[in-house]
């Protein structure tokens, strides 16, 4: 991995971004947390990201494995997103060829 620091104020030029790891990972599940009140992480951005992930898992049949969920929360692991992330994880277990 190249040292990210390298880059700092020509993010442009960096050798991977968040939507390309994310269409790496297809076709396996995936479960994106990008809470609502977050004043770290642009929601927008993040929804673009998804987005463009969710082409590759599309075109690989597994649109139903990428998904993105905003709670109106912070960014914390409260129980709320526990119950969520638990689930999610006995859904995936669950799927063929997981």
């Amino acid at each position: 991995m190249p040292r990210l620091a390298a880059f700092i104020g020509q993010e442009n030029h960096v050798p991977y971004d968040y939507h390309e790891l994310l269409a790496m990972i297809a076709p396996r599940p995936v479960l994106v947390v990008a809470p609502t009140l977050d004043d770290e992480n642009n929601l927008d951005d993040i929804t673009r990201c998804v987005g463009e992930a969710a082409k590759v898992y599309e075109w690989l049949g597994a649109k139903n494995k990428l998904q993105l969920y905003s709670p109106d929360d912070y960014n914390r692991f409260s129980p709320e997103l526990q119950q969520v992330v638990i689930q999610r994880l006995a859904q995936m277990a669950a799927l063929p060829g997981s």
